[in-house]
C-alpha cells in the first residue's frame, strides 16, 4: 500500500478524512461511519481497531433503534428530526479525530490522498439503505401478518 518515489514512500491507498466520516454518518447512520473508520484502520494496518469500529457501529445502531422504539411519542414529537443523526455523526467525528487524526495527517503529509466527498456520500446512502431496508421489511411483514 506504499509506493516508493525518489526515496520517499508515498501511500497508495486512500483514506476518508474526519469530515467525510461526519457527512457519511449523518446520511447513512452508524454503520456508514463504522465502515469508513474500519477502512481507514485497514489502511493504517490496525485491523483490531477496525473490528472495534464495527462493534461500536453495531452497538450505536442497536441503542438508537431501542431509543426510537422505547421513547414516548411526547418526547420524540418535540425533538427536531435531525437532532439524533447530528449527535451520532458528531460522535463519529470526535472518534475519528481522537483515534485517526495523527495517522490521517501523516498519511496526507507523506503524499497519500483522501477519497472524494462523493464517495463518502455514496457510502452514506448505501449505509442508510443497508440499515433501513431490513427495518422497513420487518415492519411490513409484521403489519401484514400481525396487524
Amino acid at each position: 500500500m506504499i509506493e516508493e518515489t525518489a526515496g520517499v514512500q508515498a501511500p497508495v491507498a486512500k483514506v476518508y478524512n474526519e469530515r467525510a466520516i461526519l457527512v457519511a454518518t449523518f446520511i447513512g447512520g452508524p454503520l456508514a461511519g463504522a465502515y469508513l473508520m474500519a477502512e481507514n484502520f485497514k489502511v493504517f494496518n490496525e485491523p483490531q481497531k477496525g473490528k472495534m469500529a464495527w462493534l461500536i457501529g453495531g452497538a450505536t445502531l442497536f441503542i438508537i433503534l431501542c431509543m426510537a422504539s422505547l421513547l414516548p411519542n411526547q418526547i420524540t414529537e418535540k425533538m427536531p428530526n435531525a437532532l439524533l443523526p447530528l449527535l451520532y455523526a458528531w460522535g463519529y467525528y470526535y472518534l475519528a479525530q481522537h483515534f485517526q487524526a495523527s495517522a490521517l495527517a501523516t498519511h496526507i503529509n507523506t503524499g497519500g490522498e483522501p477519497y472524494s466527498w462523493w464517495r463518502a456520500v455514496l457510502v452514506g446512502i448505501i449505509g442508510g439503505a443497508v440499515t433501513f431496508i431490513p427495518i422497513f421489511g420487518i415492519a411490513y411483514l409484521y403489519f401484514m401478518f400481525c396487524g
